[in-house]
């Protein structure tokens, strides 16, 4: 007796699995699709490319293999309870590309939907049998909504499994808190917190930051109310110990001392010199005394063996005595132009340096180089000599020579009143003449002709404007297109396709295969050319 329900690979899927199986990539099959056949259980064929009547298709929330059968794979859908009022009579596996991979029918059942007044969730398997399972991308979708009573216990099963490993080895473990610090010397990593102390407080309780900064906080503000031992500055009516008359060291000096030191000074003056006015007196009455005896002592020659040794040297002695070289014995220039033998030169003497003495002609005061691309050469692809002339009677003036390596090099001025330039301004030589543009008196017009036809029109007053028509002939290749189908035959299972024929489609059946073609043609000079033909 034949079976009356089965499933089967179509044509398209058993070439899918052949093509994965030469070529190494896996065969991905992402949906299900379930139909009403139409009213009548329909039967399986091979050349099916959809179902009779698809009711609905749908990703899969399974494809694994079979774990009691290694060459069979199973596809699982779920049908939730709210979709439904339909019967299934044929169910179909589709890839991703959308293709029928496989198509079986199955006994007829009616699926429901809540709004009927009966629900259920309804589960579709198709099983599917292969040589090898290495050729399709298994799928198990952790986030769908609905699975198959048997995977959920499957996953109890497995999660308990991974629960009681772990609890094993929690109890086996010698710290199992690791995460925890011991009470005993822990050891603190991270950044710990602990409740801030009461100002005042003295126990075993942790000091954190803040209550260690109110601390320091409170002394600094005590000791800001001290004076520091090294050079204190004091406040108020300090006292201190009154030292004994005779002492002579670091302690410090009380009125009462000072006091019983001057009463002292003046009973052992002279009658003299034992008051005030009598001491003021002797000194000139001068309120600076000690300044005026400074000054008066920096006025006067050291007592120096250098300076005696100096006496009655004559220019040379002294030079030699201070090691001073041929320089020291020579003048220098008069002025920036002074050409005198052996003179030293001023800043700016010749145009080098700085600023050159002022006069009333025209001095060189600065000569430099630019290099090719400086924004203040007065054109950006040569490099220019810049030689820059002021006078007490004239504008500062600058002139660019350029170094472009020819017999009739460019010459630029410009020149500068305060700090306004003016633009660069060619200077014109016998060898660098003044260029002149003529225009012409009438209009002239020049013509194209032979495979491009066309004019130019121009008389110099304004642009030129050329228009060109290209003649056909000489376009070359004008359109494209392809010519009348024809069919290739397979000869010993093989089929040859000439140049420039575009495949239009294939023909695969058992013991027969063909393909059709169509010869591309191109327009050019007027006639239609068969690609690949001579």
């Amino acid at each position: 007796m034949s079976a009356k329900f089965y499933t089967l690979l179509t044509d398209i899927g058993a070439a899918k699995l052949a093509s994965a199986a030469a070529l190494g990539v896996p065969l991905k099959i992402t949906h299900m699709a379930v139909g009403s056949g139409g009213g009548v259980l329909p039967t399986p064929n091979a050349q099916q490319t959809a179902l009779v009547a698809e009711e609905r298709r749908a990703a899969l929330n399974m494809l694994y293999v079979d774990p009691q059968n290694s060459s069979q794979i199973i596809a699982e859908q779920v049908i939730p309870e709210n979709e439904g009022g339909w019967w299934i009579r044929e169910v179909g596996l589709f890839d991703e590309t959308g293709a029928l991979i496989a198509v079986g029918n199955c006994p007829e059942s009616y699926k429901p939907k809540l709004a009927e007044g009966s629900g259920r969730t309804q589960t579709v398997r198709m099983v599917l049998i292969t040589s090898s399972t290495d050729n399709i991308t298994l799928k198990i979708d952790p986030a769908v909504v609905l699975a198959t009573r048997k995977y959920v216990d499957d996953k109890v099963l497995e999660l308990k499994v991974y629960v009681d490993d772990l609890m094993a080895k929690h109890l086996a473990a010698v710290d199992p808190h690791s995460q925890y610090a011991p009470k005993d010397s822990p050891t603190l990593t991270g950044t710990p917190k602990a409740p801030t102390a009461p100002a005042g407080n003295n126990s075993t309780q942790i000091a954190n930051t803040a209550f260690v900064q109110a601390v320091v906080t409170a002394l600094n503000n005590a000791l800001a109310l001290k004076a520091p031992l090294a050079n204190p500055v004091l406040t108020g009516t300090p006292t201190a110990p009154t030292a004994t008359q005779t002492a002579n060291n670091t302690q410090i000096a009380t009125t009462a001392f000072v006091k019983s030191a001057i009463a002292a000074l003046v009973a052992s003056s002279p009658a003299a010199l034992d008051t005030l006015n009598e001491l003021a007196a002797a000194l000139g009455n001068d309120p600076n005394f000690a300044t005026t005896m400074t000054n008066a002592l920096a006025g006067k020659q050291q007592k120096d063996s250098t300076l005696t040794s100096l006496s009655g040297k004559n220019v040379d002695e002294l030079h030699q005595y201070l090691g001073l070289k041929e320089a020291a014995k020579r003048g220098a220039q008069i002025s920036t132009s002074d050409k005198t033998n052996g003179a030293l030169m001023q800043v700016g003497a010749f145009g080098i340096g700085g600023a050159a003495l002022t006069s009333k002609l025209v001095d060189v005061t600065n000569i430099h180089v630019l290099d090719i691309g400086d924004e203040n050469n007065p054109e950006p692809n040569q490099n220019y000599v810049h030689i820059n002339l002021a006078g007490n009677y004239f504008y500062s003036a600058r002139l660019a020579l350029s170094l472009n390596g020819t017999d009739n090099p460019r010459v630029f001025l410009k020149n500068r009143a305060g700090n306004v330039e003016s633009e660069w301004q060619e200077i014109y030589t016998e060898r660098n003449p003044q260029r002149s543009v003529a225009r012409l008196t009438t209009a002239r017009k020049f013509e194209l002709k032979g495979d491009a036809t066309g004019y130019v029109m121009f008389d110099g007053a304004s642009d030129a404007e050329i228009r060109v028509t290209v003649a056909d002939s000489a376009k070359g290749v004008l359109r494209i297109r392809e010519g009348a189908v024809s069919t290739v035959y397979a000869v010993n299972n093989f089929i040859s396709i000439d140049t420039g024929l575009s495949v239009r489609g294939i023909t695969f059946t058992p013991g027969a295969q063909s393909v059709n073609v169509r010869p591309l043609q191109m327009l050019i000079n007027q006639t239609w050319v068969t690609v690949g033909l001579s």
